[in-house]
């Protein structure tokens, strides 16, 4: 994405008013983009939402990028962890990117923070479950102290496809855990988020890697004009219908079960009406 797209979407961004967080990341690795810390500190100096976050393998948070971090204001780094090895890290991501490289990076960036008494970013860092209790300790103990905070999470499904279960788990089993205690039928995220790809094309979810919920194009319209616009309606509206299994993205889905929030008593007909009268 040009710096120049990003002024374009922070722009429109800002006449929605009311957005809570922006979102650095969909597909591939945010710090590739090297006017990402420009685009925090614009985004933060517009007040364009009460929290900005970028979710990174850390592999390229190194010494070059600190002061610029740090400058930027950014809120919220999530750090994606792949294996509790350098074996398993470079199995599970398919790349070379050592785990004690970006050990040291997030080591480096904490103490560079600290030295400048600020606060921020928060440093989360977490690894899937690997569903072996010796390598997620393993992980735990080495990362133990790096960042601020630190968590297994646990595996789901998010928008399988019909031939291949994602989690390698049972679907039933895994609803039975406490991370997907909140059960519900309507899926709350087309409500409230909105995905803008690198190349202006808007879908719904960030688990929806094919983009099959593709509603709009921002080289054709507003964000607020997709934001109301009779594509999404829809996909609300099967949503609550209780026909999400029409939208192949959702059908399948268990990242619904992750959200606190619930409006599954939000009644079609008042959902409908309010849409008529904007």
């Amino acid at each position: 994405m040009t710096y120049a797209h990003w002024e374009q979407i922070a722009t429109q961004i800002k006449e929605l008013e009311t957005v809570k967080t922006v979102n650095f990341y969909m597909m591939g690795e945010p710090f590739l983009n090297k006017s990402l810390c420009r685009m925090i500190l614009d985004a933060k100096q517009r007040s364009l939402a009460d929290k900005l976050i970028v979710t990174s393998n850390g592999s390229l948070v190194n010494p070059s990028i600190y002061k610029q971090l740090i400058d930027s204001k950014l809120d919220f780094l999530r750090i994606s962890i792949y294996g509790s090895s350098e074996f398993t890290q470079q199995r599970n991501s398919q790349t070379r990117i050592s785990l004690a490289k970006i050990r040291n990076n997030i080591i480096g960036l904490k103490e560079f923070r600290d030295k400048q008494h600020c606060i921020s970013p928060h440093i989360y860092i977490k690894m899937i479950d690997s569903l072996d209790d010796d390598l997620n300790k393993e992980f735990i103990d080495y990362f133990s102290g790096v960042g601020d905070e630190i968590a297994i999470e646990p595996r789901m499904d998010w928008d399988s496809p019909k031939e291949k279960n994602l989690s390698q788990l049972n679907k039933d089993h895994l609803l039975t855990t406490n991370y997907f205690q909140y059960k519900k039928d309507v899926c709350p995220f087309p409500f409230y988020t909105l995905v803008i790809h690198s190349d202006l094309r808007v879908s719904v979810c960030c688990v929806d890697w094919s983009k099959n919920l593709e509603i709009g194009n921002l080289r054709e319209e507003s964000l607020l004009q997709i934001w109301q616009g009779h594509k999404l309606r829809r996909i609300q509206e099967l949503h609550l219908l209780r026909k999400k299994e029409e939208l192949d993205s959702c059908r399948n889905c268990m990242y619904l079960y992750t959200a606190p929030d619930n409006i599954d008593a939000l009644p079609y007909e008042k959902f409908k009406k309010t849409f008529k009268s904007q």
